[in-house]
């Protein structure tokens, strides 16, 4: 295989209904400068036979097993660190490419230095491929200062569409990556944002897949989904949303900009939290609830 210009990482667990088809999107891209590393997090099903047969079949695939499930955040983040793209991108198992995608992205990318993240528009489809929904363009966290598009993220990203787009390496390792908690998307966006733009190619070339299957169905509050993301954290105390605010925070003391800057971008997070005042309230009264349970365990 030459040297990929693009790491296509697909994160995967128990995902044998639609991963084949995921994978055959990114290899039909008209950008055939790729790798493509798939990250099998001790499935049960038969994804691990389907990923490796692409891996016989294509040189460009790699199959990254592991024996033990680690959890959502373990298995993204292992496949940045076993790439050698001057470009990253993220991929879902259930989620679909047009041939272009790829290849818009990254010409994106070529032609503005200060950006750091280039994705496409989005339609939702169904199980078997129907189309449901074309997402609206937004141009989220293209122009403005740091903090400007900082705020943007924080305050108008919901559908984290962004985080399957095609990011710089090297920008993206400058963060912690995934956290190993609940939206913790929103908080890597939200980071990205302060080292550079994004682009939004306005062409529908992402296809989102709605199935009773996914996460945020089967999980629909956050202290449900933290196991999702961190095995480990079963039966320990758990603040998940009092997490995404420390890690919003975290984002902004971390950035390399001025001072100035730093304190107009975490002015936003209190804009953040309101509207959020009852989860995070929730989250305490959870963690009192077991810190209650344990001393009468004593």
């Amino acid at each position: 295989m030459g040297e990929a210009r693009v790491t296509v990482g697909f994160a995967v667990f128990n995902g044998e209904r639609f991963i084949a088809e995921a994978v055959e999107s990114i290899l039909q891209q008209d950008h055939r400068e790729l790798e493509v590393l798939i990250a099998d997090n001790a499935s049960t099903d038969s994804t691990r036979e389907i990923c490796d047969d692409f891996a016989r079949r294509d040189e460009r695939v790699r199959v990254l097993p592991s024996d033990v499930n680690r959890g959502l955040a373990w298995n993204h983040n292992r496949v940045v660190e076993a790439a050698t793209g001057e470009y990253f991108k993220w991929a879902a198992y259930d989620d679909v490419y047009r041939p272009t995608f790829v290849s818009r992205c990254v010409a994106a990318l070529s032609s503005d230095p200060g950006a750091v993240l280039a994705y496409t528009s989005t339609v939702d489809i169904d199980p078997e491929g129907h189309e449901l929904k074309a997402w609206p363009v937004t141009n989220r966290a293209s122009t403005g200062e740091s903090w400007e598009r900082f705020r943007e993220v924080l305050l108008h990203e919901r559908q984290c569409f962004p985080i399957y787009g095609v990011m710089k390496t090297e920008v993206l390792r400058r963060t912690p990556l995934m956290g190993a908690y609940p939206s913790s998307d929103e908080s890597l966006l939200a980071e990205l944002a302060l080292h550079g733009r994004f682009i939004e190619v306005a062409e529908p070339l992402f296809l989102h897949r709605e199935h009773p299957a996914r996460s945020m169905t089967r999980y629909p509050r956050a202290r449900d989904r933290v196991v999702f993301f961190d095995p480990s954290r079963a039966g320990r105390l758990n603040l998940p949303r009092w997490r995404l605010t420390g890690a919003f925070a975290g984002a902004v003391l971390r950035a390399p900009i001025p001072v100035l800057d730093r304190a107009r971008a975490l002015a936003a997070l209190p804009r953040w939290m309101v509207p959020r005042r009852m989860e995070l309230a929730g989250d305490l009264y959870h963690a009192a609830r077991h810190v209650e349970r344990r001393i009468r365990r004593r």
